[in-house]
């Protein structure tokens, strides 16, 4: 908070008319977990550009300060079509700020609300630019940490912008940083094992996972892990499998699901290794070939052998003498579990039996981001 030479009080959520780095701030654009988003217009060139500015409470921690400058400098240091683009860094009364490009286009996580999926051969374009900012970012040791629909950008056009650079993570040789052991930083929902573990464990490929899971999320409607609070979601990432997206729906392309699944594998070393081996896999199937780094989905497979199986027990003639003892007691060639079912009972299935996560107040929301973190 700060007051200016009129004895306008000033906070991060009513700076408008205020002129911050020669940028008009105009109104209001959203209020995310590190701060306020404002449309502004820059003054010397005639455009509108965003200003974002650091919340009261988190400018009195020094830590979250450092955060947000390397944020800025950090994504100032990236060009690229698919990235938003950082102008300018600053302060004003006080108030911690940076200026970026103005997106007019919608976040995925409303996308997918309206819509409940997107066509796979969308899905799998968006994921291609996403993977095509993040290659540039990763070449410049810059890792994001916080991929998500929500952070995903579709323009009018088409294009996409990735946005939101706020808890990025500059790779160095001698592992210094402003994270913390036992620090979570992130989006519960799209968050990679290693990461709910500890923040310091992230590299390139948990920004795979993250993209894998956002993946998951366009294409089946619903993300990979749900739950009442972010730890029981996190716990459920670390330890749990997600619901097979073909058990969702059947009729997704395997070679898509096959990428999906190969960039949410639990272990980094089983997922794609860089996004460049992503990207290369993307545009194979794009082109109508199988992807190289990504086995068909064991449903795929089990699927296919259930119906060579089906179709060849159906083929198979009726020796003679079964087909007169079928006759002779009443008896037709029905499937044993079809028998069941008439008679009114079931076949045995194997129970499924689940331990309860520890479950913290405070429930988990899949829009904004609530960021789950512990020190």
């Amino acid at each position: 908070m700060s007051t200016t030479n009129q004895n306008r009080v000033l906070t991060p959520e009513n700076l408008e008319g205020e002129v911050l780095s020669g940028c008009k701030v105009l109104c209001k654009i959203a209020i995310g977990g590190m701060g306020t988003i404002y449309k502004a217009r820059q003054l010397s060139m005639n455009r509108d550009v965003a200003v974002k500015v650091l919340s009261d409470e988190l400018s009195k921690d020094r830590a979250y300060v450092q955060r947000f400058i390397l944020e800025a400098r950090a994504a100032g240091e990236l060009s690229h079509t698919n990235l938003i683009h950082v102008i300018d860094v600053g302060t004003h009364h006080n108030l911690y700020y940076y200026v970026m490009e103005f997106v007019d286009g919608e976040g995925l996580d409303a996308i997918i609300e309206k819509r409940g999926t997107f066509p796979p051969g969308e899905a799998l374009d968006i994921v291609l630019q996403v993977a095509g900012a993040l290659d540039h970012a990763h070449r410049k040791a810059i890792i994001h940490r916080d991929i998500k629909p929500d952070n995903i950008i579709l323009m009018p056009n088409g294009q996409i912008k990735l946005a939101d650079l706020g808890i990025a993570k500059r790779v160095t040789t001698d592992g210094e940083g402003i994270t913390q052991p036992g620090m979570v930083l992130g989006t519960p929902f799209y968050m990679a094992p290693e990461q709910g573990k500890d923040s310091r464990l992230v590299d390139r490929r948990s920004d795979i996972y993250a993209l894998g899971a956002s993946f998951y999320h366009m294409l089946s409607g619903k993300v990979p892990f749900d739950g009442k609070t972010c730890l029981e979601v996190v716990l459920k990432a670390i330890e749990a499998k997600p619901e097979p997206l073909l058990q969702i729906k059947e009729n997704l392309p395997p070679r898509v699901v096959a990428i999906c699944e190969k960039m949410m594998q639990k272990e980094p070393q089983d997922r794609y290794q860089t996004t460049q081996e992503v990207i290369q896999d993307l545009e194979r199937v794009k082109a109508g070939l199988d992807p190289l780094g990504a086995p068909m989905p064991m449903a795929v497979s089990r699927m296919a052998g259930a119906r060579a199986a089906a179709a060849a027990a159906a083929a198979a003639p009726v020796p003679p003498d079964s087909a007169q003892a079928s006759r002779r007691s009443g008896l037709s060639r029905v499937p044993t579990t079809a028998r069941l079912r008439e008679s009114g009972s079931r076949p045995c299935t194997p129970r499924r039996f689940f331990f309860d996560a520890l479950i913290l107040p405070g429930p988990a929301k899949r829009g904004g981001g609530q960021r789950a973190e512990r020190r």
